[in-house]
C-alpha cells in the first residue's frame, strides 16, 4: 500500500513478466462521501484490495476463456477537494491556514460542480500517471538494441513494439459512496460526452447512493432550511476552530469519541476533519449544493447503459447497492428510481443498471464498522463487472456465455 495525507493507493502483489500479456489490468477508483476524507475508508479499500489480490475470478466449467485469465486491481482513492487534513498540532494557531495542491488555483470552500471537475481532474492525472508507468516498465523490461550485419540497429523497446497492455486504454471501475455516487455519475456523463482517449470506465458502483432528491430524504428534511443559511457554514466553521484552539486535541478527540462512539481510526479522523484548514466549512457548503442540486434524474439513457449507436465504446455497467431505511434517501424516491431504471429482464433492458437494496441491516456509514462486510460485496460487483466486460469482447461464438449476475444473481433485478 501506497499512503500519502491525503490519498491510499493499494497495489497488487508483483508477479513475474513474460512475453505475452496474460493478465487483464483493472483500476478500482474509489470516490469518498461527505464529508470527504479518506482516512474513513482505509479499512474498506484494504479489506477490498486484500480480498481482490486473492481472487482469480471464479471460473466454472461453463465460463472458457473470458475468465481463465489472471486478474490484476489497484485501488486508488483520495479525500475530495476542500477536505484535505494535516497533523493536528498540539497548540494550533487559528490565524494559520495551510495550502494543499487543490487550493494553489482555487480556494476552498468548492461548489458540488467544482468538486466534480477537480474529482475527474483526478482520474485523469491518475490514468496518465498509471500509462506512463506501465510504458516505463514496458520499456525497461524489453530486449535492448541489437545489431546485425545486414540491419540497422533495431530498438526492441519503439512504441510500435510495446507490449498491447501498455498502449490500450486504461480500465477503470468507479465506486462511490453517497455523494461519491453522484460526482460518480457525473463524471461518467462528462466521460461519455468527451471520450478521451487512454481511459475506458468499464463500470460503475454506486454505494447508498444519494443521486436523486437528496433534500426530501429523513435528514434532508431536518437540515436542509439551515443549510440555506447565507452564513451559517462560516459561523459553524468559526465556531469549530474556536473550539479546536481552545481545548487541547487529546481531550478533543475524548470528547469526539464519547459523542460519536466512534471506533478509535474513525474517531482519529474525525478530530483530524474538525482541525483541517477548511473542512467543515467545506463539508457544510458542499451539503447546501446538494439540497439543491441533487434533484431529478439528470442523466441521459447513454449514461444509464443503452447501447448507443456508433459509439465507439460500450456503455459502463453499472451496480447501485441501496440501504434499508437509509435516512440520506427517501425510500419513495430510491423505488421510483429503481422502477425508472433498474435493469429488468421482462423489458429486455439488461444492460441497464443492476439495482439491489440491502438486507443485512447495513447503515449509510458503512466505513465506520462494517467495512469488511462492504468489501465482500463490492468485491462479488467488481468481479462480475469484469466477467462481463471480457465477455463483450469474446469472439461470436463464445458470445452465448452469460455473465453470472444475469444468472445465478437474478436478484440483481427488482
Amino acid at each position: 500500500m501506497s499512503t500519502i495525507t491525503n490519498e491510499l493507493f493499494y497495489q497488487p502483489p508483483p508477479i513475474a513478466t513474460s512475453g505475452k500479456d496474460d493478465n487483464h489490468t483493472y483500476h478500482i477508483f474509489f470516490i469518498t462521501g461527505n464529508p470527504g476524507l479518506i482516512k474513513y475508508y482505509h479499512g474498506f479499500l484494504a479489506e477490498l484490495s486484500k480480498l481482490l489480490s486473492g481472487s482469480t475470478d471464479p471460473s466454472s466449467p461453463s465460463s472458457k476463456a473470458h475468465i481463465s485469465k489472471k486478474n490484476r486491481h489497484h485501488v486508488f482513492g483520495a479525500s475530495l477537494p476542500g477536505f484535505e487534513t494535516f497533523p493536528c498540532q498540539s497548540q494550533p494557531n487559528p490565524g494559520r491556514r495551510e495550502t494543499s495542491d487543490s487550493q494553489k488555483h482555487d480556494k476552498p470552500p468548492y461548489s458540488l460542480k467544482r468538486v466534480i471537475e477537480l474529482v475527474e481532474s483526478r482520474l485523469m492525472a491518475y490514468a496518465q500517471e498509471q500509462k506512463s508507468t506501465s510504458i516505463s516498465a514496458a520499456s525497461s523490461s524489453a530486449p535492448e538494441s541489437v545489431t546485425t550485419s545486414s540491419s540497422k540497429p533495431s530498438t526492441q523497446s519503439s512504441p510500435s513494439n510495446l507490449p498491447e497492455a501498455s498502449k490500450s486504454p486504461l480500465k477503470v471501475i468507479l465506486v462511490g459512496h453517497s455523494v461519491g455516487s453522484y460526482i460518480l455519475l457525473e463524471i461518467l456523463r462528462r466521460h461519455k460526452a468527451a471520450q478521451p482517449a487512454g481511459i475506458d470506465i468499464v463500470g460503475g458502483i454506486l454505494l447508498f447512493p444519494t443521486v436523486t432528491h437528496i433534500a426530501k430524504s429523513p435528514s434532508g428534511v431536518k437540515i436542509g432550511s439551515v443549510l440555506q443559511l447565507q452564513y451559517f457554514a462560516l459561523f459553524a466553521d468559526l465556531f469549530v476552530r474556536l473550539l479546536s484552539w481552545l481545548i487541547p486535541h487529546s481531550i478533543l478527540y475524548i470528547f469526539v469519541k464519547l459523542a460519536t462512539g466512534f471506533p478509535k481510526d474513525a474517531a482519529r479522523t474525525t478530530l483530524e476533519f474538525l482541525c483541517s484548514p477548511a473542512g467543515v466549512r467545506e463539508a457544510l457548503h458542499m451539503s447546501r449544493d446538494e439540497m439543491n442540486e441533487i434533484t431529478e434524474d439528470r442523466w441521459d439513457a447513454d449514461v444509464w447503459g443503452a447501447s448507443v449507436p456508433g459509439a465507439e465504446r460500450d456503455p459502463a455497467r453499472l451496480v447501485f447497492y441501496f440501504g434499508q431505511n437509509d435516512h440520506w434517501v427517501a425510500d419513495h424516491t430510491r423505488d421510483d428510481l429503481i422502477a425508472a431504471r433498474a435493469a429488468n429482464s421482462a423489458r429486455g433492458d439488461r444492460q441497464w443498471p443492476k439495482m439491489m437494496i440491502d438486507e443485512d441491516g447495513i447503515p449509510h456509514s458503512f466505513p465506520i464498522r462494517h467495512s469488511s462486510l462492504v468489501a465482500e460485496k463490492v468485491k462479488a460487483f467488481i468481479e462480475a463487472i469484469i466477467r462481463d466486460e471480457q465477455k463483450a469482447a469474446l469472439p461470436p461464438d463464445e458470445e452465448n456465455i452469460e455473465a453470472p449476475w444475469m444468472v445465478s444473481r437474478s436478484w440483481l433485478y427488482l
